[in-house]
């Protein structure tokens, strides 16, 4: 992994709906979109084992996916990586655009504190206080 990409990484895994596609992809790699606004968040800066922390969007997944998926994934040492799994259902679709900007905000920083709590467990070097930190200041 390059160390000058930024910390947080964003996946999305989508349904059906194409309406809701674009909309995801509008809040995660917009211009305005999450990408944008936490790049500048480097690896660097927060210690030395991880490169990424992918968040993993699922856009209305199937039960048997909805039930079995873990919120924190397993730490991937070869890859400093870790993935943390947010699943957006058509609750979220039905919140107002802030309302929806909450629910993102909310999510990456509760996702992180749960983070902060395997990273300690684990033994890991994350400065985690200081990362949510610079989330909070991303005004995201």
């Amino acid at each position: 992994m390059n160390k000058q990409n930024g910390l947080l990484g964003f996946y999305a895994s989508f349904g059906f709906e194409e309406e809701q596609q674009e909309t995801v992809k509008n809040y995660l790699w917009g211009d305005n979109g999450l990408k944008a606004k936490l790049n500048h968040i480097s690896p660097i800066n927060y210690g030395t084992d991880f490169d990424i922390i992918l968040f993993q969007f699922y856009v209305n997944p199937i039960d048997y996916l909805k039930q079995n998926l873990k919120e924190i994934g397993n730490y991937r040492r070869k890859e400093k990586a870790i993935g943390v799994s947010i699943i957006l259902d058509n609750d979220f679709f039905k919140l107002s655009e802030q309302g929806r900007k909450e629910f993102f905000k909310n999510s990456i920083n509760n996702r992180i504190e749960q983070l902060g709590e395997r990273v300690k467990k684990s033994k890991l070097d994350l400065d985690v206080p200081l990362l949510i930190d610079a989330i909070k200041r991303s005004e995201i």
